[in-house]
């Protein structure tokens, strides 16, 4: 349901934040309070026993949260980065829950900000950013929750970030009204909607179950047109999605089948500068997606993971315009049955969280290229030696560490393995009998892989560096 929504920037501390309108697309429930039982006084004949409740403050932040031993709570002593915590800790209480999967993950049992233990990446609090103050002192300095990140209501507490006074950067959406259910995401009466211009043929009553299928995609891309738009560069041409246009014509949509059906965006080098909307699964007959070389932000929506049709998901970029994803990769991903080809390129900021092992389960998966995400860290999940279709695995400049698993073995379709700028990884180079091509650049002066004594890749298989197998070390005995 698009909403009027309000985006504060915050800028250094002494000057004043703007709120531009703008819209987006969310579902977000008013949270409830329900308050606990008030403590009561029982009398008998000769005596009054009064019963107390004792509070426990429980939510603060701790050195676990914070990576540094906190002062007293509250103390004027303590540090602001405690402060600060405390502070998002208090705000999250007063935000209303949107759904399951869309909520903040904010908890003083997760660090701030990103560690690294035994090869194992912890993720950080959404949205938050920790640098350092004027004076050195590390403190919370980026709030950045918009769109995709953001199914909460702001506007009502945007006056408690205020206490956060070393933010240097504050993004947040601020709606006027949160819809309290999806039931309520039917067409504003603003919004033009899709017609028999449009769709080739008569439609029926805009919203009812009987309508056609090919209405409801077309009605779904006019909502999630701004979201996915964003703000247009100076002389950047939007998309034509127009309803006075036909649906054939739209920039990058194809409609196939019988009955017809949205089955493709091909989106590639649009000028496309928002986020990926997570209405997007509405389009449930849709097999291609491309969204490479634009200027998305924001995170990957679980929501995506409904998509089970799709066969091709292209969020890379090659020489144009780069993508910037934030977050993790949806474990939601590995639902998505039918995926052939999965593409995802990000810069070395944007995502983290490792691997989902959960891409395993794709079945149907034939090429899986990660790369250039060098927080994204943790360790190659044994479980993708369970996709016996997959002929190309890319895992490139992704900061991953620990052993390859062995089970990687069992994919004896795999033509070209490529696990450059990962110089991190240890263990042994399986034995793949189809293999083509074995990408091992970049893995620093001291490589800690190394060469199994039975390897018997084929002789026509092409390895970079040249000449690095002859190199490597020997495995131990056993490996």
């Amino acid at each position: 349901h698009a909403q009027a929504v309000a985006t504060a920037t915050a800028t250094p501390a002494g000057t004043t934040a703007t709120a531009t309108p703008t819209a987006t697309a969310t579902a977000a429930p008013v949270a409830t309070a329900t308050a606990a039982p008030a403590a009561t006084a029982t009398a008998s004949p000769t005596t009054t026993t009064t019963t107390t409740t004792t509070t426990t403050v429980t939510t603060g932040c701790t050195a676990t949260t914070l990576g540094e031993p906190r002062r007293a709570t509250g103390a004027t002593t303590d540090t602001g980065l405690a402060k600060d915590c405390d502070t998002l800790l208090a705000l999250r209480d007063k935000l209303p829950q949107a759904t399951a999967d869309n909520w903040l993950n904010w908890s003083r049992t997760l660090p701030l900000t990103s560690t690294s233990t035994a090869g194992a990446i912890a993720q950080n609090w959404d949205g938050v950013t920790v640098g350092t103050d004027a004076s050195g002192n590390k403190r919370v300095t980026e709030l950045r929750l918009t769109g995709a990140n953001a199914p909460y209501y702001f506007r009502g507490v945007v006056a408690e970030l205020a206490k956060l006074d070393a933010l240097v950067a504050l993004h947040i959406d601020a709606y006027e009204t949160p819809p309290t259910s999806e039931t309520e995401l039917a067409p504003e009466t603003s919004r033009p909607t899709c017609n028999a211009t449009t769709l080739g043929e008569p439609r029926r009553p805009t919203g009812a179950t009987t309508d056609t299928d090919l209405a409801k995609d077309c009605d779904t891309l006019l909502a999630i047109e701004p979201v996915l738009q964003g703000t247009l560069a100076s002389g950047a041409v939007p998309l034509n999605w127009d309803p006075t246009l036909a649906l054939t014509g739209w920039d990058g949509v194809e409609v196939t089948g019988t009955p017809k059906r949205v089955t493709a965006l091909k989106l590639r080098n649009e000028s496309l500068a928002g986020i990926i909307p997570t209405q997007i699964w509405k389009l449930t007959a849709l097999t291609h997606l491309d969204l490479q070389n634009n200027r998305l932000s924001g995170v990957i929506p679980t929501q995506i993971g409904k998509l089970v049709n799709l066969t091709d998901l292209y969020l890379d970029h090659a020489d144009g315009q780069n993508n910037q994803f934030t977050g993790t990769i949806p474990t939601q991903m590995g639902d998505m049955k039918s995926l052939k080809v999965l593409k995802l390129q990000n810069p070395p900021q944007g995502l983290r969280g490792g691997i989902p092992p959960q891409l395993g389960k794709l079945s149907n998966l034939e090429k899986l290229d990660i790369r250039h995400a060098g927080r994204l860290g943790g360790t190659i999940p044994p479980q993708l030696g369970n996709l016996a279709k997959l002929d190309n695995l890319t895992l490139i400049g992704l900061g991953l560490t620990g052993p390859i698993p062995p089970e990687l073995g069992d994919l004896t379709g795999l033509k070209a393995l490529r696990l450059r700028r990962n110089g991190q990884l240890t263990g042994a180079i399986p034995n793949l009998p189809a293999l083509g091509f074995l990408d091992l650049r970049d893995l620093g002066n001291d490589p800690k892989i190394c060469v199994p004594a039975g390897l018997a890749l084929p002789t026509t298989v092409i390895v970079h560096p040249t000449g690095i197998l002859t190199t490597l070390p020997r495995c131990p005995a056993g490996n």
